[in-house]
């Protein structure tokens, strides 16, 4: 029975309590805030302090916002007044940063600060040059651009002077630059002649690192081309060498290392033999084998897609002026030699020897090619293939052809 007592009170307690009023919202429209802070400008070196005055005790805040964010700043209590300190993560940038008194999702008053970069008179400078190469005449250019800054990484206001300087060979050239969006920067074009252009830039007290630009050649200008050899024949076997003069751009500079010189010759025929060389100091060198046969040869060489050589005339005088050809007493093995050059020396071993086999009827059967051993080719007709009868055979070797009917047994 106490149970039940202890319980019925309980209740009566509680709906005692809940039928009290609760307290009621204090009204804030009626609070007056004055600001104290007159001043407007800033720099990144000053600490800034918002001080407002209220006509009422009051939980108002200041949202504060720059270009990088924003934040709450609770206050601080001195009497009447409410005073805010920006934290340095705002003060430290130099922008416009806005500010709003709030007060129950109200804003009672707002403004706008200016901070500036740091006035110290060592700043940071921050220098980029490229591309670090250049050609030569005057068309190209690299370029420099700085961006100072004040200890605290903000751009300079405008107008700040960039004093830049750059030396090629023996001449120093002085500019003066201005901070403009946040930069200066310029166009540094390339001299006529090849060399390095060093660049240096300054800003009050502070000096960059030394930047440099490297002026290259221009495109190749029409060159001329030589050659030599140890003699004039058409052995199939000595070495002929081509030489270009100094190739250098139209501005007098010589063309860098490795660049790729292409040498045709074109033969009798209207083919073409080809063969390459790389320039050092300017010069490149190439060389071919001598043909077997007499030729007259027109040479030419090209640096790709910028200049070329006037053509030259080399002639190649034939080196075998004639041959022997002996047959077995069947006739199917054929000796063509002993092959003699210029002078009465044998042809160099590997010489090509040709022979074109044809039907009494001047039918077309086969064609055998062999080289020369010790100035001697051999061919061998086979009685398998080759049928006893009239056959003719056309000899060729070292430009000179033969024509031989035999019969074959």
């Amino acid at each position: 029975m106490k149970h039940y007592i202890h319980i019925l009170i309980l209740v009566i307690f509680c709906c005692s309590c809940s039928k009290k009023e609760a307290p009621k919202k204090q009204d804030n429209s009626n609070i007056l805030f004055t600001e104290l802070t007159s001043k407007k400008r800033y720099s990144v070196t000053d600490s800034i302090v918002l001080k407002f005055s209220a006509s009422k005790d009051n939980n108002a805040v200041l949202v504060i916002k720059n270009a990088y964010g924003l934040t709450i700043v609770f206050p601080k209590k001195e009497k009447e007044n409410i005073i805010f300190k920006i934290p340095e993560s705002f003060t430290k940038i130099a922008s416009n940063l806005h500010w709003r008194l709030v007060l129950d999702t109200h804003t009672k008053l707002s403004g706008t600060i200016r901070i500036s970069p740091s006035a110290e008179k060592k700043p940071k400078l921050e220098t980029y040059l490229g591309p670090r190469s250049i050609i030569a005449g005057g068309n190209d250019f690299s370029m420099l651009v700085n961006a100072p800054t004040d200890k605290y990484d903000n751009p300079l206001v405008t107008g700040t002077k960039v004093t830049i300087k750059h030396q090629f060979k023996k001449n120093v050239t002085v500019d003066t630059l201005k901070v403009k969006n946040l930069v200066a920067w310029t166009n540094i074009f390339s001299p006529e002649k090849t060399g390095r252009i060093l660049i240096t830039s300054l800003v009050d007290s502070t000096k960059s690192k030394e930047l440099t630009s490297v002026i290259l050649p221009d495109n190749a200008a029409d060159f001329s081309v030589d050659y030599s050899r140890n003699h004039e024949y058409a052995d199939g076997n000595q070495i002929i060498t081509f030489t270009t003069s100094t190739i250098k751009d139209n501005h007098g500079n010589i063309v860098s290392d490795g660049t790729l010189v292409l040498f045709t010759a074109k033969n009798s025929e209207g083919r073409l033999l080809q063969t390459n060389g790389t320039t050092i100091n300017g010069v490149a060198i190439a060389k071919l084998l001598h043909p077997s046969k007499e030729e007259s040869w027109t040479i030419t060489a090209y640096v790709t897609g910028a200049a070329k050589s006037k053509p030259i005339t080399v002639e190649f005088n034939s080196a075998v002026k004639d041959y022997n050809i002996q047959l077995s007493a069947n006739n199917r093995t054929i000796t063509i030699g002993p092959i003699e050059s210029f002078m009465q020396q044998f042809v160099p071993d590997g010489l090509a020897v040709t022979a074109t086999i044809y039907s009494a009827d001047k039918t077309l059967l086969n064609t055998k090619k062999t080289t020369s051993l010790k100035g001697v080719a051999t061919f061998n007709l086979d009685k398998a293939f080759f049928k006893p009868g009239i056959y003719t055979i056309k000899i060729e070797a070292a430009g000179i052809v033969k024509n031989k009917v035999v019969t074959l047994k």
